[in-house]
């Protein structure tokens, strides 16, 4: 199985790393496959 978790915010005081990590937390009861994280800004990878 697999799970899908994403963020989108325009609030510069929201702590987007804590709130991603907790959703990959909870999905990996899903299976133990991957982990990836992708972080755009101005519509840019970084």
């Amino acid at each position: 199985m697999c799970g899908i978790f994403g963020i989108i915010t325009n609030q510069d005081t929201i702590s987007v790393g804590k709130v991603v990590f907790g959703g990959i937390k909870r999905l990996e009861y899903r299976g133990y496959d991957s982990c990836g994280i992708v972080y755009l800004f101005n519509l840019s990878y970084t």
